[in-house]
This record gives structure tokens, C-alpha cells and sequence, in this order.
């Protein structure tokens, strides 16, 4: 893997056109940034624009009501819904939080010209009684941190800031004071020197950024910006990855807890091949990687007008990490549920759009204009291409994000679709984008967790999240945009697309935070891994072992042009219960049809003999080997499509294939003449090719040969021919081999290689014999070119 070395001297290393002391007209400007660009946005709006009254009025209502409703002269609390604000591990954060957060709410209503309270007095008042009350009983120089900490060092801190902030000529020197007096306490020395990791670090950063721009502390503003590099720049070696991922699998195997094991939060980071992990194995650039484009795009908006410039560290990686983990992640303005964790059941929409926004406001950092446009055309698209919405604002803050957004329409230009194919082997998750759908795919395996969830007095997130990564399938379609929406809190969630599963009875999680859910055997059985060929198409494959019974399966997909298939095998079980494989599970009462037959009305039915089926608006499905499908139409408006593998099922099999966007007679006339072909389907290997396209794709679980290809042991294979060049793309999945060998069937020579340096190629009888250098390559692909030896030649 790549480093990124942050290099810290006696000086920062990065360095500050500035003079000795930061002027207090540089302090000023920062100020009026943070107020105009983040916390109010501009004040020259227009007041008749119905999305902005939309806006004000809301916030008037709420504002009103949570005035109302507050102790004027408080003793004890400011709300009687909040009152635990000292010493209630369970409470405490979240009602001192809440408490700011209303604040906050009347701040706004306070501030906006146009609202009916716009510089209320008595509003105003009240508000600074809060803040000063809230000082003295609940956050102050002295508080203890009772609870969760995340309140305290982020939260808190934010919302007090954005108060300030909007306040900043009505509060008293004394006020000011009060608020750098809480928030030193809690983020200026842990920003330093705690033990935060990229996105929390980025968060609490920008905290002590807010803080020192509003107390005019250059140091603060400094020191947020060099400790703000370590969110961005991952310096996690080969050697303390493969310590970390070491101690993981002790964990798992023991069961034990992984919060106080520090070589195990390695694990954490950017990843070469654009995988970001947080909470140690979990893919979540779509909820904490957000934090870190924020930070980098709050820095630009703060320092504009300034001397003070983002570290060059950040300059540097950014552009990496926007093409190869934020990007990819986002898909026509929808966050992918892949990247979003615990967080499945917030807004997509939302999450997209704000990170579109932030790498957009993030891009004058960067150095190459023709990225510059480029990235801003593909954030553009996320707004004008997400048809959930009525308009290109959606639920957006109309406030503070609607200029945005106007400014990056004038901005970008249209966007050219390209298809790709992107393994995310550190991650388990594939992305494969076709010109007409989109399809995911989320794998777990002795690196990366099934689930997590969390439970709190104020919410409780993911708490069904059981299968979301045992091999889900996600298909998106310009036809059919709101359809993963608050997905996961209505679905059937034993009924999870792609997934094999046996029907054992579960339960919502009682503790407060459940990570992975791995069984103690996952670390020598767990398997995931895939490869990519030429960037557009892609073969991935997944060993999967249950987390409460003892079942398993090998999982393949084969990732082509218009079509994804679809192989199970040796899935076994040995207690007395059913297993079952989804096909698909779509929110939608449109017409099913199976075999030609159109099933309109509520609906669980079973067809024997099945050889496709077509659900409007979404796509068909083919079965290479005619099954017998189940289908359910549900009382929550879901259509579901299974296989039964039957009770304690040995050895059985499934092979179904994926159509997105085809119509009904598309997928009839694929039924008939398809254009892929399953060569094997056991628990050996499983390879399928795509005649048109002349690919095959090949998953080896052992030791063997298929297509003209052998393998000495587990690897992920793609080729393509031709005429006399073969594209050839393989991967390692375990992680645990040093080399792997490759034989094909007949003599070609080596024309390239990515990366270069890993392959030696030999001929003998006939042969060609690949040797690949397989350490610390982390189930990357490696790309070859070759060409047919003729003749000898």
C-alpha cells in the first residue's frame, strides 16, 4: 500500500504567508465567512421565493414553540423534556445537546431578516439567558465528560459555535469567554493529542477552528489546521495493517472487546484501492468520510480573503480520495446504503448532496483545471440528475444550501456517463455501473463486519441490519429513485437481495453498540474478495459463514455489459431449519410477471418450472436451470422474489441472472437465447461466460482448472479474448498467500502489467505459467496484457 507521510518539524509543516500576529482584520474576515458561508448563509436572500419562506416559516414555528415552551428564569433545566443535564450517564449528553441545538433554532429565527422574530429582543434576551445558564450547570471549564463522549467533544461544541457565531456583536467579552471556557475544556488538547481517528478528528478539528476564529486565537487556528491533516492523510503502514488485521481476528475468535486493543483501530483509514474504514471494519465513506470533506471544504470558504491556506498535506491527497472513495460512492445524487453503516435508515439524498456541495467548495485547492471541471460536472449531476425530488433543492437547508447549490449549476456543465467497474477489496463492496443501471454489492468477510448497529435514548439505528452484507445486491435505475428511501425500516429482514440465509429466529440487539457480528470461526472460514477487468466489468466472489447457526455458502457474481449472474454453492446447513437465497426484494405494487403469467393483486405464491420473470419498471430475471421461484407481494408494498433450499440443505446450489432495465419481452427473448453460459457451479469453482463479449469469469474455492485456466488455490479470475490479446485480470482474496500461480493453456507473451513488477512469465509445453507476487497486495487486481505466441514467435 501506498504511503502518505506527514512529516511534523520543530515548524509546522505547512507553511503560512503570514506576519508575526494574524491582524484582527484577518479575524474579522474569518468571522463573516463562518457566519455568511456555514452558519446563516447570505442574508440577501429573497423573502419571496417560496422555498426560502418554506424555510423561515418552519424555523419560526419551531423557534416559537421551543421558546414557549422554556423556563425563562431556570434553576435546574431549561426544558422540562431536558432535564438530566448533570451527572445521568444515560441522558445527560443528548438533554444538554438538545438543549443547545434549541438555542440554536431560535438563534436562527433571531437572525434571518424577513422572519417574524428578526431581532427580537426578548427573543434575544432569553437566549442569552440560556447560554448563560447552560455555562454555569452544564457546560463549563470544570465539566466531567459523563457518557457518550461524541456530545461533548463534537456536538456540543458545534451548535455552541454556530450560536456564536450568529450572535458574535450581541454577546458580551464575558459570553465569548464562557463559550472558549466549555469548548477548550473538551476539544483544544484532545484535538492534539487524543486518540480520534479521520473523520471524528476532522470533526473536532473544525471545532477548534470555529473556536479560535471566534476568540481570535491564531494558535488554535493553526493547530486545527496541522492536526486536522492526520483525518486526511493515512500514514497506517503495510506492517500495522497486518498487525492490526491480526489482532481483529483474535478478537473474533475470542469474542472480546475491541474498543481498548489500539493496534486493532489500524485497521482505520484511506486504502490504496479507495476503501475508507472506520469504527476498525466497516466501509463508511458515506456517513464519517462526509466529516472529512467538510472540514476540507469549510477550511476554503473560512480562509478565503485570508492568507491562511489549507495544509498542503490535504492539497496533495484530496484529489486521490474524491475519484476513488467519494465519487464512486454516490450514485445520480443517492448515497449508496453500502457506505452508510448504522446510519442505512437516514437521509441518502441528504448525505449525497452535502458531500456534493463539499467537494465542490473544496475543488479551488486543487491544482489541474480540467479535474477542476470535470468534478464539478459529475457534483452538478447529483442535483439535476436525482429525481426524487421535485426539484433540484430537495430537503436541503434552504438557507445555507441553496446558494450553494445555484452556484454550482452556474458552474458545471454536462456530464459524460461512463460505465466502470470498481472492486473495493479492502472494503468487500463492488460498484459496477453499466449506461443504463447501477449495481452493489455488499460482502463481509474475516476483515470487514456484517453489521453495526446502535441504540440510545434518542434513537436506535440499524437494529436489523443482520444480512446487509452477507452478498447484498443493490440495483439502481433512473426508473425507480426512491426505492432504497428508509429501505431497511420496512423491509423483511430475513428477505435481503442476493443473500443466502437460513430462517433461525433473531432479535434486535440490547446492548448499546453492536459491531461485525462475526462467528468465532469467520477469521479461517470467512472469505470475499473480486476482481476487475479493463475497469468495466468485474467477477467477485464470497465464502460466507453465519453469525448465530452454523450455515455456509460460496457466493458468486459475474459482473458483464447488460447482465449480472448470480452462483451459490455447497451451501449447507446442519440443523433442522430452512435456508433460503432472495432474489430480489423491491418496494413496488407494479405487475410481476413469471413465465409470461401477470400477478397484479397481494400475492405469496410458488411456481414450479420457473424460467424467467419481469418486474415493471425494474428488469428481469432469467434462471439457467429452471427453478422453483417463491414470490410474496407484502402488506408494506414489497415484492419479493426466493429460492428454498429446503431444511438442513447439503451441498445445494442456486444460479439466477440479474436484467436490470430490460422490458418483458427483452427478458423473454433473453430466456431464450442468452448470451451467458455457466461452465461450473460447485465447490471447487464457479466460472461463467459471456459469449457476446467473449469474458469469462472464474472464482476457484481450491486447487483446479476451468476455461483453460488453472489455479493452485483460491483466486479471482477474468479474461477476455481478442483475437490474438487476452485481457487478464486476477486477485488474491484470502490476503494469506505470498504468490499465487496462474497456468493458461497455451503460449502467450507479456505486453503490460498493473502493476508493474509482480508477475514473472515462463512458457513450458505449450504453457504459460504466471507467477504473481501476491504480498501485501490486499486483494488488489493485477491487469495484464497478453499476446498469442505463434509458431514459436
Amino acid at each position: 500500500m501506498k504511503r502518505y507521510l506527514i512529516i511534523f518539524s520543530v515548524i509546522l509543516s505547512f507553511t503560512f504567508s503570514l506576519q508575526a500576529n494574524v491582524s484582527d482584520k484577518t479575524f474579522e474576515t474569518m468571522r463573516k465567512n463562518l457566519r455568511d458561508k456555514i452558519v446563516l448563509g447570505q442574508l440577501d436572500y429573497d423573502a419571496n421565493d417560496p422555498l426560502i419562506r418554506a424555510c423561515l416559516d418552519s424555523i419560526a414555528r419551531q423557534a416559537a414553540a421551543y421558546h414557549e415552551s422554556m423556563i425563562k428564569n431556570p434553576t435546574d433545566y431549561l426544558w422540562t423534556d431536558l432535564n438530566y443535564l448533570v451527572d445521568e450517564k444515560e441522558y445527560t449528553p443528548y438533554h444538554v445537546h438538545k438543549s443547545y441545538k434549541r438555542l440554536h433554532t431560535m438563534t436562527l429565527a433571531w437572525a434571518y431578516p424577513s422572519s417574524p422574530f428578526y431581532h427580537d429582543s426578548t427573543l434575544l434576551a432569553d437566549i442569552k439567558t440560556g447560554l448563560d445558564f447552560l455555562y454555569k450547570k452544564a457546560f463549563n471549564e470544570n465539566t466531567p465528560i459523563t457518557g457518550n463522549w461524541w456530545e461533548w467533544r463534537i456536538g456540543i461544541p458545534t451548535s455552541y459555535a454556530h450560536i456564536v457565531s450568529a450572535l458574535y456583536e450581541e454577546l458580551t467579552p464575558e459570553q465569548i469567554k464562557h463559550y472558549e471556557l466549555g469548548v477548550q475544556r473538551h476539544v483544544r488538547e484532545y484535538a492534539k493529542t487524543g486518540n480520534l481517528t479521520f473523520a471524528n478528528q476532522a470533526s473536532i478539528c473544525r471545532n477548534l477552528l470555529f473556536m479560535g476564529i471566534l476568540t481570535g486565537n491564531e494558535q488554535d487556528v493553526m493547530a486545527a489546521m496541522q492536526h486536522s491533516v492526520r483525518a486526511f492523510v493515512d500514514e497506517t503502514t503495510i506492517e500495522q495493517r497486518n498487525q492490526a488485521q491480526e489482532a481483529y481476528e483474535q478478537i473474533v475468535r475470542e469474542q472480546s472487546c475491541y474498543q481498548h486493543d489500539h493496534i486493532v483501530w489500524k485497521k482505520e483509514g484511506f486504502y490504496e484501492d479507495g476503501t475508507f474504514i472506520q469504527h476498525v471494519a466497516l466501509p463508511y465513506i458515506g456517513t464519517y468520510g462526509t466529516e472529512e470533506i467538510e472540514m476540507a471544504a469549510d477550511m476554503v470558504k473560512l480562509f478565503k480573503g485570508t492568507n491562511f491556506t489549507v495544509p498542503e498535506e490535504i492539497v496533495n491527497i484530496l484529489p486521490t480520495w474524491i475519484d476513488k472513495a467519494y465519487l464512486p460512492a454516490i450514485y445520480k445524487g443517492e448515497m449508496m446504503l453500502m457506505f452508510m453503516g448504522r446510519g442505512v435508515s437516514r437521509n441518502p439524498y441528504n448525505n449525497a448532496g452535502l458531500t456534493a456541495l463539499n467537494i465542490y467548495e473544496s475543488l479551488p485547492i486543487l491544482k489541474n483545471e480540467t479535474d477542476k471541471q470535470r468534478i464539478t460536472n459529475i457534483c452538478k449531476e447529483m442535483f439535476t440528475d436525482n429525481t426524487h425530488f421535485s426539484n433540484i433543492y430537495g430537503d436541503m437547508d434552504m438557507m445555507v444550501d441553496k446558494p450553494r447549490i445555484d452556484a454550482l449549476m452556474i458552474a458545471g456543465k454536462e456530464k459524460v456517463e461512463t460505465p466502470f467497474n470498481i472492486v473495493l477489496a479492502a472494503g468487500d463492496r463492488v460498484i459496477h455501473q453499466t449506461k443504463d443501471f447501477r449495481f452493489g454489492l455488499a460482502m463481509s468477510s474475516n476483515r470487514i463486519g456484517k453489521f453495526e448497529a446502535m441504540k440510545t435514548t434518542s434513537k436506535a439505528e440499524n437494529q436489523r441490519g443482520w444480512y446487509s452484507s452477507e452478498g447484498m445486491t443493490y440495483i439502481y435505475t433512473d426508473s425507480d429513485r426512491s426505492h432504497y428511501y428508509c429501505y431497511f425500516d420496512s423491509i423483511n429482514s430475513y428477505r435481503i437481495p442476493g443473500t443466502t440465509v437460513d430462517l433461525i429466529p433473531r432479535e434486535e440487539g440490547n446492548s448499546s453498540m453492536i459491531l461485525f457480528n462475526h462467528s468465532p470461526k469467520a477469521p479461517d472460514i470467512a472469505r470475499a474478495g473480486g476482481v476487475m477487468l479493463r475497469g468495466l466489468y468485474g467477477t467477485a466472489c464470497m465464502q460466507a459463514l453465519g453469525s448465530v447457526s452454523n450455515i455456509v455458502a460460496k457466493k458468486s457474481w459475474f459482473m458483464f455489459d447488460n447482465e449480472v449472474v448470480c452462483l451459490g454453492a455447497d451451501i449447507n446447513l446442519q440443523d433442522e431449519r430452512e435456508v433460503i437465497t432472495t432474489i430480489e426484494n423491491r418496494r413496488t405494487t407494479l405487475p410481476l410477471l413469471v413465465n409470461g403469467r401477470e400477478l397484479k393483486d397481494n400475492y405469496e405464491l410458488t411456481f414450479k418450472n420457473s424460467h424467467y420473470a419481469y418486474l415493471t419498471d425494474l428488469g428481469g430475471y432469467f434462471f439457467p436451470q429452471h427453478c422453483t421461484l417463491h414470490t410474496n407481494a407484502t402488506t408494506a408494498g414489497y415484492t419479493e422474489l426466493y429460492l428454498s433450499h429446503g431444511t438442513a440443505p447439503q451441498g445445494a446450489t442456486y444460479q439466477y441472472v440479474l436484467l436490470p432495465t430490460f422490458t418483458e419481452g427483452e427478458t423473454k427473448a433473453y430466456a431464450k437465447k442468452p448470451d451467458v453460459k455457466i461452465l461450473a457451479n460447485n465447490n471447487k469453482v464457479q466460472a461463467v461466460t459471456e459469449k457476446a463479449l467473449g469474458i469469462t469469469g472464474i472464482n476457484f474455492w481450491a486447487a483446479g482448472k476451468a476455461a483453460g485456466i488453472e489455479s493452485d488455490g483460491k483466486a479471482c479470475v477474468m479474461k477476455q479474448k481478442q483475437s490474438d490479446t487476452m485481457y487478464l485480470s486476477i486477485s488474491e482474496p484470502t490476503w494469506k498467500r505470498s504468490s499465487q500461480t496462474i497456468i493458461l493453456d497455451r503460449k502467450y507473451s507479456l505486453v503490460s502489467a498493473q502493476p508493474a513488477g509482480i508477475v514473472t512469465v515462463s512458457q513450458n509445453k505449450g504453457k504459460t505459467i504466471l507467477v504473481i507476487n501476491t504480498t501485501d497486495r490486499m486483494g488488489m487486481t493485477l491487469e495484464l496484457v497478453l499476446h498469442a505466441v505463434k509458431n514459436g514467435k
